[in-house]
């Protein structure tokens, strides 16, 4: 996906559409109880995984650049502590995951667009 012909913005959107899918299959309760061990457990997502995901990320970020949808001047340092800051905050038992999927298209034009 984050190769194809879609601009940063769709490829963007359309992962996270695609994890909001992911979140329906599940049930609230497994999902709430994957979130737990996660938030928990450093090694429930390994080392290796995260490193993937990460380099997965910034792809991404350079197609944004490319397209000038991502300022130039974030290094890649800075967008990836975004994104963990993110991860992070989703991981939150305060987190409802009905809301997650409710509001989740919202949220995701408030991260591309910031608050304007």
């Amino acid at each position: 996906m984050i190769e194809s012909d879609l601009s940063f913005e769709q490829t963007y959107m359309e992962l996270t559409q695609y994890k909001i899918k992911k979140i329906q299959s599940m049930t609230s309760m497994f999902f709430h109880n994957v979130m737990q061990q996660f938030a928990s457990d450093p090694t429930f997502f390994n080392k290796d995984a995260q490193e993937t995901s990460d380099r997965l990320v910034l792809r991404m970020f350079q197609k944004g650049r490319k397209e000038g949808k991502i300022n130039p001047a974030y290094s890649d340092e800075v967008l990836l502590m975004l994104m963990h800051i993110f991860t992070e905050g989703l991981k939150s038992q305060a987190i409802n995951t009905e809301n997650l999927i409710k509001y989740g298209p919202q949220i995701t034009q408030m991260f591309l667009n910031g608050l304007r």
